[in-house]
């Protein structure tokens, strides 16, 4: 009683990857309600369309020149906001609404080296945004940073929130395991997570997907925590 479960995959296909149909078998496994999707192309704009069925709340609604990212959702978003400037924090935020406690979503993705200054001001920049927030926050993408960097760290104590991804999941392709946890999720302390964050399967992609159920406290509603319920 008093949660919601979703379902949120995180997953940087890469901009050589060209391989959209294993993209779509491992969305479909996954069965998500929220993907977020970083270094995005053309070809991942079609396969989106293809999965209007399954997500037909698609952001940005139209191509934003030097905006990478998509986020598909089965419900509607609120507040949807992104930018892709390359100085500043390149993301894509949106709210669920009072049905989901009006939990806000960032997906992110930030650069990396040698442009570790940029990186730098970028994640500062994501910390000092989300932070202005109120409401259940839940931040994830491709940190291209690693759960033992200084700026792991300082985006979680900047923030107030808890990294919950520890799973390597760069590079996919060499050698044949992921070495370096790169692609996170951070929460509130609000949020439940009660499997952890899961790395996907290869898709084609240097980078392996992120994907969680997440249990989002909704107040004095009831709903089941089965996976696969209506109410989800």
């Amino acid at each position: 009683a008093g949660f919601r479960e979703l379902r949120v995959m995180s997953f940087n296909t890469w901009l050589w990857n060209k391989e959209q149909d294993v993209i779509r078998v491992e969305i479909e496994r996954q069965d998500p309600d929220i993907v977020f999707l970083t270094e995005v192309t053309s070809h991942d704009i079609r396969l989106s369309k293809e999965l209007v069925t399954q997500f037909p709340f698609q952001y940005p609604e139209k191509r934003q020149r030097g905006l990478h990212l998509l986020l598909m959702s089965r419900y509607p978003l609120q507040d949807v906001q992104g930018r892709g400037v390359w100085t500043g924090p390149a993301y894509l935020q949106g709210s669920l609404g009072p049905e989901w406690g009006n939990l806000t979503l960032l997906g992110t993705h930030t650069q990396r080296a040698p442009r570790v200054r940029a990186q730098w001001k970028q994640i500062n920049a994501i910390a000092q945004h989300i932070s202005t927030i109120s409401h259940p926050r839940l931040v994830f993408g491709d940190f291209n940073a690693s759960p033992y960097s200084h700026m792991v760290w300082q985006f979680a104590g900047i923030t107030g929130m808890t990294r919950r991804s520890v799973l390597p999941t760069w590079p996919a392709t060499w050698p044949s395991l992921p070495q370096v946890a790169i692609d996170h999720m951070f929460a509130d302390d609000k949020l439940r997570f009660p499997d952890g964050v899961l790395a996907g399967r290869y898709a084609g992609s240097d980078h392996m997907p992120i994907v969680a159920r997440v249990f989002v406290p909704v107040g004095g509603q009831t709903a089941s925590l089965k996976a696969g319920s209506t109410n989800r």
